[in-house]
């Protein structure tokens, strides 16, 4: 990429130029209240990846713990602890991922609010006026019937 290409410069230039140097300070801003929840949603997305290697790692091993057992009862034993070990393994992530992206959920969005005072409703039922015509509800894979010759009438 070029220098001239390059995102930094061609905000400076805009900066320096139409908008005035208030153009960098507010995508600056922006940047800065994202901060927070690109982060959260980034150590919860590690976090998930971790637990899917520690899950492959204790899946690879699993025949060379079974292969220690000498009796039916020592299998027994190993795989229940092996799937004690899973649902902990499980119960914990699942806890740190909700709260990561609980964290990340409770920054102020300022896309979410410039949506929202742009007029724009989050649900489409909300912004629907009296006037407004409703669109029709469908199945996604079934087809409205056609009027008039059908198959039977070929």
């Amino acid at each position: 990429m070029r220098v001239n290409q390059r995102p930094e410069s061609i905000l400076a230039g805009l900066a320096g130029r139409a908008y005035g140097p208030s153009a960098l300070s507010a995508l600056d801003t922006s940047a800065k209240s994202m901060e927070p929840s690109v982060k959260s949603v980034t150590r919860a997305n590690l976090e998930l990846t971790q637990f899917w290697a520690r899950r492959a790692r204790a899946t690879l091993e699993t025949p060379h713990r079974l292969s220690r057992c000498r009796t039916p009862q020592q299998c027994m034993h190993e795989a229940i602890r092996l799937a004690h070990e899973a649902a902990d393994d499980v119960r914990r992530t699942g806890e740190t991922v909700l709260r990561l992206w609980t964290m990340a959920l409770q920054q102020p969005s300022p896309l979410l609010y410039a949506w929202m005072a742009a007029g724009q409703s989050l649900t489409p039922q909300a912004g629907r006026t009296a006037e407004a015509p409703r669109a029709v509800q469908r199945d996604v894979i079934t087809f409205p019937e056609r009027s008039g010759r059908t198959l039977k009438d070929r």
